[in-house]
């Protein structure tokens, strides 16, 4: 198993979307863990989606204007590699203005990432 995949089981919640699919949501400290992970594992982070935790699980409700994606232009722009580096500069700084609206209305908000290795492993 990778390191990325290791991670998301050890330190996510599951979160069963409609239609089947299954992801696994991180708390904003661990996103942040997440985050540095991909750096080190030359992964992209393509885009992230807000979920808040409440009485019945997580609903991606209220929260969703918080979302953010990567513009894939970026990488014709810029090059893999800058776009990698991109790509994890827009996730922190997302990260960082999510933890802001948390701490605001005291919501409890997690992140499901999107991601994709596209930097070949030394």
């Amino acid at each position: 198993m990778n390191r990325i995949a290791q991670f998301l089981l050890e330190n996510g919640c599951p979160y069963h979307e409609e239609g089947g699919l299954e992801t696994y949501v991180l708390d904003l400290e661990q996103s942040l863990r997440f985050v540095d992970l991909a750096e080190e594992e030359l992964v992209s982070i393509i885009g992230g989606d807000v979920y808040c935790k409440c009485k019945s699980g997580f609903s991606i409700g209220e929260y969703f204007y918080l979302a953010w994606s990567c513009d894939s232009n970026k990488e014709a722009e810029r090059g893999t590699r800058g776009y990698f580096e991109y790509s994890l500069e827009l996730a922190r700084n997302n990260i960082q203005r999510i933890k802001k609206t948390s701490e605001r209305q005291k919501a409890d908000l997690y992140i499901g990432f999107v991601y994709e290795h596209n930097l070949p492993q030394s």
